[in-house]
């Protein structure tokens, strides 16, 4: 087996131990190489029983950069959709230009002019470790692949046939450079980093880096991304050195503070004792993972002889880092409007700690104990509520084409005028991260088109085009293909083939799916996969005079659940929600009939579970309504208002109990907005 054991200790240290061999492992699912101890010891593979990820989690690798065009990262890497490629301009106004796939922080001469000017100063846009330059004692040292192996721990694509897995099937990872080749970066390029991670949309920071030397600086910026509800996580070092006394950055940057702002990460080898090379302290170690006999994604390119893509055994802090930030990643994907102290909380509440003969020591070694990523996912799981946490109503008036926005629990809206909803057949929203966005839909019967309008939180217009159309449309937009962006899907109220279609925010058909038979008309809404962690189209519509059938579909649009609701006589609208809190959705419907209007709350196979009337009995007018927790009881409720007189917004519970009544706005005919 040939060895290096070179630990490259300069300004910033790039903490690893590297000892080269290829080993061959076992099939388990699809990936050839997937079976290493880490794994198993810290329960990946338990854990993916509930998650694999979701592509709106972002983890930033501040290191020496990933090789993004590596075929098992490439569909995981994050990119700045704010940012024009190539038009040298600096579009999101964040500073840097053309940061389409990261930021390298490193001054470098990128035109030849033998000076560094004052935007050489910032670096550039080029993230990926150069290999041009290589040198021998580089190429050996193989520092070059630092920040790839710890992308593939965190997230190399899995379930793919090839190679390993990351943690996370699926994610976004931010690729930052601030170290070169040789191992060496200053330590005041890394607040830069974690300020630009910050603020464009990290979930988590992936430090596997230390200095000896404190630097203000980085305490802020660490400081910063903590109020930003940024995790970050560092490692320990290889120096063997004990923390508290001689503390290491930025792992001990929060160690004179009460206020938990970083997860210090040490090493263990396969028989679970503190790896030899680690350091240790309690003071900065909070807990501890794999961090000797690791395999992952290497620099690839093999122009230059760097053929391999997946090696091992690798030996580091570094590497232990990744299995924490990772674990993580895979607790925000379940929890995702969780703060920081509370993802803290799912992984330093779920160590394996073996009873200790001496508790100090220790805690010195290990902190906290061994990650269990299984275990931090299913805290996590097990805290699951509403997925659709209410803290405001948005209504629109067809008659003014006004938007309000209504907060929970207080007295007067926000309105905006919005011409374009005048006389609009359909409003919804979605919620991606912290960002809101709105569609409108509004059928023209002389041009036999439906003019579809996209909007943000400010309802400035983002999109705006057509689709050829026989009637009246739904439309709501949501992810339902688990990638950055968003999806509009289409369904005509109109007899058609057709059931829906799914289009980009700018227009362009991505699939259409037919039926054999025509229906009457389709509505549309989206349920949430709890296990899969993703939203899921449904629809419900008529057919066989005027039977009801719902079929619900994932993000391959298949169909994974059909079922009819004999019960039902006059659909006039259509939900999806969590009304027991039991993870399962239920399946939401207003009836009109000549006796009143009824809500009906229908199981999974179409089984009724409630049926009552939510006005006076008799009372039959058209109504709008949104799912969601109203009171925050970790349940959705159903808030439903009239849409052709001025009786209150109510809203109910899953047992049908009353639990809010409100005048939304005197004299005005609204109806409810759905945000999915």
């Amino acid at each position: 087996m040939k060895k290096n054991t070179t630990c490259i200790i300069i300004s910033v240290l790039i903490c690893a131990c590297f000892f080269f061999t290829q080993n061959s492992f076992a099939q388990t699912a699809n990936d050839p190489l997937i079976q290493q101890w880490s794994y198993t010891d810290t329960g990946v593979f338990d854990a993916w029983k509930k998650t694999t990820g979701s592509k709106h989690v972002v983890v930033a690798i501040i290191d020496n950069g990933f090789d993004q065009h590596h075929t098992e990262l490439r569909d995981n890497v994050w990119r700045n959709r704010a940012e024009i490629p190539h038009n040298k301009k600096d579009d999101d106004n964040n500073g840097y230009i053309d940061d389409v796939w990261g930021w390298n922080f490193i001054p470098e001469d990128t035109n030849n002019d033998g000076v560094i000017d004052e935007e050489e100063k910032k670096g550039n846009n080029n993230p990926v470790p150069p290999v041009n330059t290589l040198t021998d004692k580089q190429r050996k040292d193989g520092v070059i692949h630092h920040g790839t192996l710890i992308a593939g721990i965190i997230g190399a694509t899995g379930n793919n046939n090839r190679l390993g897995a990351g943690i996370n099937w699926q994610v976004q990872l931010m690729n930052l450079r601030i170290i070169d080749n040789s191992g060496f970066g200053g330590i005041e390029l890394l607040p830069s980093a974690i300020y630009y991670a910050v603020d464009n949309g990290a979930d988590i920071i992936n430090l596997s880096i230390v200095s000896q030397a404190y630097d203000q600086a980085v305490a802020d910026a660490i400081d910063y991304a903590y109020n930003n509800n940024v995790a970050v996580v560092a490692a320990a070092g290889n120096s063997n050195v004990f923390l508290n006394t001689n503390p290491f950055y930025p792992i001990c940057s929060d160690n004179t503070v009460d206020v938990q702002k970083v997860l210090g990460v040490s090493a263990i080898s396969e028989d679970h004792l503190s790896a030899l090379f680690s350091n240790f302290g309690s003071n900065c170690v909070d807990l501890t993972a794999p961090g000797v006999g690791i395999t992952s994604t290497v620099r690839h390119a093999p122009s230059v002889g760097l053929d391999k893509e997946y090696t091992g055994p690798w030996n580091g802090t570094s590497f232990a880092t990744p299995f924490v930030s990772g674990a993580l990643a895979l607790v925000k994907s379940l929890q995702p409007i969780w703060r920081v102290h509370e993802l803290y909380d799912a992984i330093l509440l779920s160590t394996h700690k073996t009873p200790p003969k001496d508790d100090e020591l220790y805690r010195n070694l290990y902190g906290k104990g061994l990650l269990q990523i299984n275990k931090a996912v299913a805290y996590a799981a097990d805290r699951i509520t509403s997925t659709k946490l209410l803290s405001h109503v948005y209504y629109f008036s067809q008659k003014r084409g006004i938007v309000y926005k209504n907060t929970i629990g207080e007295v007067g809206n926000r309105r905006i005028l919005v011409p374009f909803l005048k006389s609009a057949d359909v409003i919804s929203g979605t919620k991606v991260a912290d960002s809101l966005s709105f569609i409108a839909a509004k059928y023209n019967s002389s041009e036999q088109s439906a003019a579809i309008k996209i909007y943000n939180n400010k309802w400035n217009t983002m999109e705006e085009w057509s689709i050829p159309a026989q009637g009246p449309v739904d439309a709501i937009i949501a992810d339902v293909y688990n990638n950055p962006g968003t999806e509009v899907i289409i369904s005509p109220k109109y007899p058609s083939k057709t059931l829906f279609w799914v289009y980009t925010e700018n227009g362009e058909l991505l699939k259409e799916h037919t039926m054999p038979m025509p229906h009457d008309g389709a509505l549309l809404s989206i349920g949430y996969n709890r296990k899969t962690v993703q939203k899921e189209i449904v629809v419900a519509y008529t057919q066989n005079n005027n039977t009801v059938f719902v079929n619900r579909f994932n993000n391959a649009l298949a169909i994974v659940d059909s079922f009819s609701v004999s019960s039902l006589t006059n659909m006039s609208h259509f939900g999806v929600g969590d009304l027991d809190g039991d993870t399962q959705d239920e399946y939401i419907f207003t009836d009109n009939t000549t006796s009143g209007l009824w809500m009906f709350y229908i199981e999974k196979g179409g089984n009724l579970k409630r049926k009552f009337s939510t006005y006076s009995i008799g009372y039959n007018e058209l109504t709008s309504f949104v799912v969601g927790d109203y009171d925050h009881d970790g349940k959705d409720d159903c808030i439903i208002a009239p849409v052709s007189d001025t009786k209150p917004m109510t809203a109910w519970s899953g047992k049908a109990r009353k639990i809010a009544s409100e005048i939304l706005e005197d004299g005005e005919q609204v109806q409810l907005i759905s945000v999915h």
